[in-house]
């Protein structure tokens, strides 16, 4: 108890000393803290559009369609599957989808349009968390009073093809059978806006498309979601077990399919370790300039006290404790300070002047993350690094010679 006091005095001895000590401190911990919530809450909000709309958590591919999305590389979706995915309790939501291109015409204008085939349902769970319906009404299955079935574009390609809600769409292409695909449709709404994932796309209910690309009971992927995308990698090995996949077909996670994303991901934050070590070298530098500084000042001190009979060692733990105190004081003060910062980055965040495109997801709105571990790393880092720089200060302070010492006095 007595070397935590006599530490809290060294500290008050030359207050402004430590209150400067203690700021670069508490602004280390403060910009560490912000980078993290900021940089992951980014990588978060991208990940869940990315999984909700384009890969969900997992999916069912064909083995070598991931390589190469020939058209005729698909799963079949029959009941033994369906009921294996259903049965799963971590599954919350699943859906068939049928990708492909095909030549898109409207009166005199055409276009090359990709194909995304959907079920009108089940996808809810999934594109309602990206895709907006600017004009018309959302699709379904059914066939207009006409006999025509309905589809929906994207804002880009009704661009183009100066196409409107009601209007005719001619699409052709090739089947899987390598017959001749073509078919019109009625726009039923335009969706999403000129620089979104869907701008130039041609949604068709999951039924039609397969008609129009002769791939009854086929589908491209089977995407599933989970609570939440972190668990997806860890449920890969169980999932495959429990889950009856047809023949040459796989079960893989959104890292594997958005890899090229993921790999961006990693070495960028990566990167911003360089960043962290910065930080810790400005805020470590501070600290052994203090110490230093200090010890110098009390070298007397330190020599009446050996020779009176302390212990070298007392005064080495003297010299961290007197750090640990400086960091803990500076931590908790910072703490108060970022709690509520990262807790409105968290909840509202801000909007971002330019929208930023990752993986074909427009991120317009910055957001950060609340989560225990912002706070502890910092927390960490800081406490870590000052007490490893004031050892070499401590040590100097416990081999003074009190002879050599004592002539300063």
């Amino acid at each position: 108890m007595l070397m935590w006091i006599l530490a809290l005095r060294n500290l008050r001895r030359n207050l402004r000393r430590s209150i400067l000590t203690g700021l670069s401190m508490m602004g280390g911990y403060l910009l560490l803290s912000v980078t993290l919530s900021l940089q992951d809450g980014s990588y978060h909000v991208v990940l869940e559009n990315i999984t909700q709309t384009k890969s969900g958590h997992l999916q069912i591919v064909q083995n070598e369609y991931l390589d190469n999305k020939k058209i005729d590389r698909t799963v079949e979706v029959n009941e033994t599957l369906i009921d294996s995915i259903e049965q799963n309790a971590l599954i919350n939501a699943y859906t068939s989808r049928i990708e492909s291109a095909a030549l898109a015409y409207a009166d005199e204008n055409t276009a090359m349009a990709p194909i995304l085939g959907i079920d009108p349902e089940k996808e809810k769970a999934f594109l309602d968390y990206s895709l907006e319906v600017v004009e018309g009404e959302y699709f379904s299955d059914a066939f207009t009073p006409d006999g025509y079935a309905q589809a929906m574009i994207g804002a880009t390609l009704a661009k183009q093809l100066k196409l409107k809600v009601g209007g005719e769409i001619i699409l052709i292409g090739q089947g899987a059978d390598g017959s001749t695909a073509n078919d019109i449709y009625i726009v039923s709404a335009i969706v999403g806006s000129s620089k979104d994932s869907f701008a130039s796309k041609v949604i068709l209910p999951l039924m039609h498309a397969q008609i129009f690309l002769s791939l009854p009971d086929q589908a491209h992927s089977v995407l599933m979601l989970m609570d939440d995308y972190r668990m997806a990698q860890d449920s890969l090995s169980d999932f495959k077990n429990e889950i009856l996949l047809p023949s040459n077909t796989e079960l893989v996670s959104w890292q594997t399919i958005e890899k090229e994303f993921f790999d961006l991901m990693t070495a960028d934050k990566q990167g911003a370790s360089i960043t962290i070590l910065v930080v810790v070298l400005m805020v470590g530098i501070g600290v052994l300039n203090t110490i230093l500084m200090s010890t110098m000042e009390r070298r007397g001190e330190f020599g009446l006290l050996i020779a009176m009979g302390t212990l070298p060692v007392r005064v080495f733990s003297l010299i961290l404790v007197e750090v640990f105190l400086l960091v803990c004081f500076a931590c908790l003060i910072a703490l108060m300070i970022v709690f509520p910062l990262n807790l409105w980055f968290s909840h509202t965040g801000f909007a971002l002047a330019t929208p930023i495109e990752m993986s074909g997801i427009n991120m317009s709105h910055m957001k950060g993350v609340n989560e225990a571990y912002i706070y502890y790393v910092p927390g960490l880092t800081l406490v870590l690094t000052s007490m490893i720089i004031a050892i070499f200060p401590a040590i100097k302070s416990a081999k003074t010679l009190p002879a050599v010492a004592l002539k300063g006095l």
